[in-house]
């Protein structure tokens, strides 16, 4: 992995609007995957399947108010993921952002905060 080739993947496949990745954001996150041990911590947070089935294990299980809140234009975890876990947490609550991909928080920061703001006062 070079800088380049990582700003060229976030662009193209974690923000729905390339415009949010400033140069700020793309020098923090390779500063943690450049660090020691950075590359390899995220190629095993990217690779391992085991952990898919431990968490998937567990999702039926979460009995706590939960909301999900989703970028319709996701593009690493399809929007049938997000469904699927809302239908598989008793209770949970799927808010939907447009225009966003993989970082509402960061992509749609007012949407995020109309859909957690109700769910923690609720």
């Amino acid at each position: 992995y070079r800088k380049s080739d990582l700003e060229k993947l976030w662009k193209r496949e974690v923000f729905f609007d390339p415009e949010v990745l400033t140069p700020e954001r793309i020098d923090l996150v390779w500063s943690h995957i450049s660090a020691p041990g950075g590359k390899e911590a995220a190629y095993r947070s990217l690779c391992d399947l085991s952990r898919r089935e431990r968490i998937a294990f567990w999702i039926p299980r979460i009995m706590a108010p939960t909301l999900i809140v989703w970028g319709k234009e996701e593009r690493l975890h399809p929007i049938d993921h997000a469904h699927r876990l809302a239908a598989e947490i008793p209770g949970a609550k799927l808010a939907l952002l447009e225009a966003c991909g993989h970082h509402p928080v960061e992509e749609q920061p007012e949407a995020f905060l109309e859909a957690l703001l109700p769910f923690l006062e609720g």
